[in-house]
């Protein structure tokens, strides 16, 4: 019976110890599973922000677009306002010019 005992008291002690190294193990895997549902967390939160952002931009860059497109025009019009502003004065100047030369004609 001492050897039985003995046999029983061994396989009690390899089971605790496997028990803890098992227990140890889950306790690990625990942890890392709670890190990896932490990070999946985060990283979905910045996935989120990073879309936000994006739409942002995309809509920034419509009104850039639109923005762009209205300088252009103004633009346009301001040049052919300055090209008829110029026309006008050569004209002034001929009319200056053509009274000047009547009125010495006629003087």
């Amino acid at each position: 019976m001492n050897l039985d005992l003995k046999v029983l008291l061994y396989n009690l002690l390899s089971f605790a110890d496997h028990y803890h190294i098992v227990a140890f193990k889950f306790k690990k895997l625990g942890e890392t599973v709670f890190f990896f549902f932490i990070f999946s967390h985060v990283f979905w939160m910045l996935h989120l922000h990073m879309q936000g952002a994006q739409e942002k931009m995309d809509k920034y860059e419509l009104e850039s677009s639109a923005l762009k497109l209205q300088l252009k025009d103004l633009t346009d019009k301001y040049e052919s306002l300055q090209t008829a502003a110029h026309a006008l004065e050569m004209e002034a100047r001929i009319l200056v010019q053509d009274r000047t030369q009547m009125e010495q004609k006629y003087s």
